[in-house]
């Protein structure tokens, strides 16, 4: 994939690809702005076009075009770099592609089509224009959604793509059906939603009705492109308001979105229609640390906010649920109410795990001693699972004000998981003390692994260790970082994750992150080979017991006890 990552930083400006994000000031030879990726009112943010580099002073991130885009966008770094080659017309080379990137990279070009097609359609109906002023929806924001129409014919947008395209492939995107051999659009008389991911991609559509007919709503069907279960609408415009707003706002439907960004609220995404999912939950937590759920009011609605509760916690440090009341979802009551009554409603959401506890009030009687009871030991079952013990005892606190209880009694109860808590702290505390030859919290393989990317130089110095190390034998997933490692280093003399990645891609460049965040440490690895040897010596001790071979028994046995004076001997040197 270098060859790749070349190309795309050989042809594509850097100041050109940061100015799209930040205002950038020429300064002397380069540029300055303001950091992207932390808050700051004096530009330390520098941009070298000459290096195809950037770094900034105060928070320290720094990298070529394609890391930019990488951290910026979150995205990988080969995704990153096939943004930019899309963006800036570089030929990406077909060996960079597999067939069956090359047939999605078709369908994607078709939807983008249809979108811009929709929108052309759009804005020569007036039937469809009616609609949206009649539902606010001023013009710049059909432009800024991208919103479109499908007109009731069922002919248009094909007529116009199957010159383009064959019937094959639009049916393939689909955004033509077919039935008895008769080609007709999949949508029709509809308001059309281009649904974007967060690289600004058409990767499906909502069509909703303008009248009375159902269902109401169509979406895309699920497909390679197209999965719900790992879509926000509209992050790829609340992403550009993250960093000023500090959280997003979770809704369930299109014109929440739609109908909230008209009244000024520019940070709302939704989970198009589906239940909250841990792939959405990961999403967001790319771009946030807090979350307010703003979902329907109805009981529905209030159901669908506690299964979320329960998936963001483990991902989002802050989650907040809005009751909006009335049964109203957000496009309704920011309509009814508008963005002052609407803005409180969100600075009044309640912590998820309150919001939990007030749900499961309701289906007790709490003025009956013993149901009060059992409603009291399932509330505080739920803030035993909150991990961080500040968090638990707010919580604590807050069940015990707002339903009359013992304040020291809850503290109490919920402590009792903070002592088991501390039982396996100690725990790890007490293997932690153990040396490091004697515990496998990390396999030998993954040791070997840390001290040669952390102390490359050694190996440069003793050829013989090196030689050691080359004939060592790797599982198959970790011969494929040590390789890499071994690459890396040819060009490099210290370990930089950044530079490791867009080398060698993201998942080994976790696989290392995951090695190097290890507490464990190694002094020398000549005990690692050995320990090595040991395990193998073991192994095939296991399989001669097992075939009764008392020769081969006895002969690993006296080398067992060998290996083992070796190890003790070195440890007794000083390890």
């Amino acid at each position: 994939m270098s060859e790749l990552f070349n190309k795309v930083k050989e042809n594509v400006s850097i100041s050109a690809v940061i100015g799209n994000y930040i205002e950038l000031k020429k300064s002397g030879q380069g540029y300055v702005g303001l950091c992207p990726f932390h808050g700051e009112k004096t530009p330390s943010f520098h941009v070298d076009e000459t290096k195809g580099y950037y770094y900034c002073f105060g928070c320290k991130a720094s990298g070529d075009a394609i890391r930019f885009i990488e951290e910026y966008e979150k995205l990988s770094p080969v995704d990153a770099a096939k943004f930019l080659a899309e963006k800036y017309g570089v030929d990406v080379a077909d060996e960079f592609r597999s067939s069956h990137q090359k047939k999605q990279g078709r369908v994607l070009e078709i939807l983008n089509a249809a979108a811009v097609v929709y929108t052309k359609f759009f804005w020569e109906s007036e039937e469809a224009k009616r609609y949206a002023a009649k539902r606010g929806i001023p013009q710049q924001v059909v432009m800024s959604f991208r919103i479109g129409y499908a007109p009731r014919d069922g002919h248009s947008l094909y007529d116009i793509l199957s010159k383009e395209y064959s019937v094959k492939e639009l049916v393939q995107a689909g955004v033509v059906s077919e039935k008895d051999g008769r080609y007709f659009d999949t949508y029709r008389g509809r308001l059309m939603f281009p649904i974007l991911d967060q690289r600004e991609r058409v990767l499906g559509f909502g069509g909703r009705t303008l009248g009375t007919e159902q269902p109401k709503y169509i979406n895309s069907s699920e497909s390679k492109h197209f999965q719900k279960s790992k879509l926000l609408y509209g992050l790829n415009i609340a992403k550009k308001t993250v960093k000023d707003k500090g959280y997003l706002l979770v809704t369930e439907g299109y014109m929440d979105v739609v109908s909230l960004y008209i009244a000024g609220v520019s940070n709302a995404v939704a989970t198009l229609g589906t239940s909250m999912t841990e792939q959405h939950a990961e999403l967001l937590s790319q771009y946030v640390n807090r979350v307010v759920i703003c979902y329907d009011s109805d009981s529905a609605g209030i159901a669908s906010a506690v299964r979320a509760v329960d998936i963001l916690m483990p991902r989002i440090e802050t989650v907040r649920v809005c009751l909006l009341g009335d049964s109203l979802d957000p496009d309704e009551y920011i309509k009814k109410y508008g963005k002052q009554a609407f803005d409180r409603k969100v600075e009044e959401a309640k912590l998820g795990v309150d919001f939990k506890i007030d749900q499961l009030a309701l289906r007790f009687n709490l003025n009956d001693p013993s149901e009060n009871n059992r409603f009291l030991r399932q509330a505080v079952a739920m803030i035993q699972t909150v991990r961080d013990p500040l968090d638990r005892g707010m919580y604590a606190d807050n069940l015990a004000e707002r339903y009359g209880a013992d304040q020291e009694i809850i503290r109490q109860m919920v402590r009792s998981k903070a002592s088991s808590e501390r039982r396996q702290r100690a725990e790890y505390r007490r293997v932690q003390a153990i040396p490091v030859e004697h515990r496998q919290v990390m396999s030998i393989d993954d040791l070997l692994l840390k001290h040669f990317a952390t102390h490359s130089a050694e190996y440069i110095d003793q050829p013989e260790l090196l030689e050691k190390v080359l004939n060592y034998q790797f599982s198959e997933e970790d011969l494929e970082l040590f390789l890499a490692l071994v690459g890396y280093f040819e060009e490099h003399e210290t370990m930089e994750l950044t530079e490791f990645a867009s080398a060698f891609g993201m998942d080994l460049a976790k696989q290392l992150e995951t090695i190097l965040d290890s507490p464990q440490e190694v002094k020398n690895v000549e005990i690692l080979l050995h320990n090595k040897e040991l395990e193998g010596l073991k192994e095939e001790l296991k399989t001669a017991t097992k075939n009764a071979d008392m020769v081969k028994i006895q002969e690993l046995g006296v080398s067992i006890k060998l290996k083992i004076q070796e190890i003790n001997s070195l440890m007794l040197k000083g390890w």
